[in-house]
């Protein structure tokens, strides 16, 4: 069957086809939808978000001649989000892909031996879009510019942009360096929880209702959390529905979302140490207004490419996807993270 795969078949951003395969499928992968952050899939090289400062004790008693502004201006500041040139490029012999292909194929319905318009096409974005979204979710949180392991350096993620804001003193409340077991036991885990949410700035606490907070943690203190519960006999109460009908915890009436394969990536991939942290332990929290967060792509325009090919020399199969990736938040005050 590859052999009839002759000619490039190419997609672009902007072709309504890539858009409903590729780009809507990604951003709805129940691994990315559960954040809730906000996805810019139009950046192509940076973008500039703008945000201004609170405006407080504005209002005093009336005079009878104007003296002017009865507070100081609203201070404007900026955050630029940079996006980096990624690159997935898979090489496949003829055999093993006509095999998995023509599986895949029969299970759409798809006609294998008619290859005419670019149904095969399609079903190959649709297994990119799969992979992409994976290590899409994976580097926004574990990336760092300064590790020697490639498949993280394209850009500065999650962790280690918190961190470097809380050590900057950019609003972002860092409770603790470092989670320890003892510290999400049965014994303990409701009051470290609760120290995250002590620690929110007003703006976090009193801004947002609590389910429009989001409190990120990874699987270990997630699985603490449910036992608790189910040890106290309130489990399902305490049970939110959320994006994608994915149930999730609750505490203090805020959403709990479970980061799922991200400690397993800290734990497998760094061997002394993970992403702004000083221990190898896989237990981190951030409790955060998830639209503060955004994922910046260039899914939606023409530098975002697709192409599938067979060439016959090699008498492989060729997938290469090229787009750009990146991450920021705008605001430190709306951050209060632990355990990196």
């Amino acid at each position: 069957m590859g052999n009839l795969i002759t000619s490039v078949a190419s997609y672009t951003g902007k072709q309504a086809e890539f858009q409903e395969t590729f780009v809507l499928a990604l951003a709805k992968t129940p691994l990315l939808a559960q954040l809730g952050f906000r996805i810019e899939q139009d950046i192509q090289s940076s973008k500039t978000f703008y945000k201004t400062g609170r405006l407080n004790k504005i209002t005093k008693k009336a005079v009878d001649c104007n003296t002017g502004d009865t507070a100081t201006g609203v201070a404007i500041s900026s955050v630029v989000l940079s996006v980096t040139q990624m690159e997935a490029e898979l090489s496949q012999c003829k055999a093993p892909f006509e095999a998995s292909i023509y599986e895949a194929a029969l299970k759409k319905g798809y006609d294998v031996y008619n290859l005419e318009g670019t149904q095969i096409q399609t079903l190959l974005l649709e297994v990119f879009g799969m992979a992409v979204a994976d290590d899409l979710y994976r580097q926004i949180f574990l990336n760092d510019t300064t590790l020697t392991n490639s498949d993280y350096t394209a850009y500065d993620g999650v962790f280690k942009t918190l961190k470097a804001g809380a050590l900057a003193g950019d609003g972002t409340v860092r409770v603790a360096a470092s989670i320890s077991d003892t510290d999400i036991n049965q014994t303990n885990i409701l009051t470290t929880l609760d120290a995250y949410v002590d620690a929110q700035n007003s703006v976090l606490k009193y801004n947002y209702t609590p389910d429009q907070k989001r409190m990120f943690v990874t699987d270990p203190i997630y699985r603490a959390l449910e036992q608790k519960y189910t040890t106290l006999g309130n489990l399902e109460s305490s049970k939110t529905e959320l994006i994608n009908g994915i149930s999730t915890l609750k505490f203090r009436g805020i959403p709990v979302v479970n980061l799922l394969t991200i400690g397993d990536y800290i734990l497998q991939d760094f061997n002394t140490t993970s992403p702004a942290s000083s221990s190898v332990l896989d237990n981190r929290i951030i409790l955060t207004n998830p639209l503060n967060h955004i994922i910046g792509t260039d899914l939606m325009t023409d530098t975002t490419s697709a192409e599938f090919w067979y060439e016959r020399k090699d008498k492989k199969n060729y997938c290469r996807l090229n787009y750009r990736a990146g991450y920021k938040y705008i605001d430190g005050v709306e951050n209060v993270i632990g355990g990196f």
